[in-house]
């Protein structure tokens, strides 16, 4: 298959092995997530290796503020209000070699659905 010219890749490979594929884009010129950035987001996370869901909500923090595991973050970021992204995160970039117990294992690979709603 072939891209259009000057097309992004749906799916972008980051540092640490994360990675994210965009499901929906938000609107050309829409609001972009960065650094300092309140954010609300709607997510599901499910276990990588099972595809269980061990969380789903809403939430409200501050990109790049730690609020949230690294990878979330880093999986955010650039995200533009009304996108829609699977972001899919190592262990290492989530809750470490320990987990999380007893929801998430040790050295659990995540995989989260993360809408965008707000950015100010």
């Amino acid at each position: 298959p072939h891209e259009k010219k000057g097309a992004e890749p749906r799916e972008k490979h980051l540092l640490g092995g994360l990675k994210y594929e965009i499901e929906k884009t938000g609107p050309s010129g829409g609001r972009k997530a960065t650094n300092g950035s309140n954010v609300e987001v709607f997510y599901e996370g499910r276990l990588s290796k099972t595809g269980q869901r061990f969380d789903k909500g809403t939430l409200d923090f501050e990109l790049g503020t730690r609020a949230v595991i690294k990878g979330f973050e880093m999986g955010m970021e650039g995200m533009v209000q009304g996108e829609k992204r699977k972001i899919t995160i190592p262990w290492k970039l989530a809750y470490g070699a320990g987990g999380n117990p007893p929801t998430i294992p040790p050295r659990a690979d995540l995989v989260f659905t993360v809408t965008l709603n707000a950015v100010s």
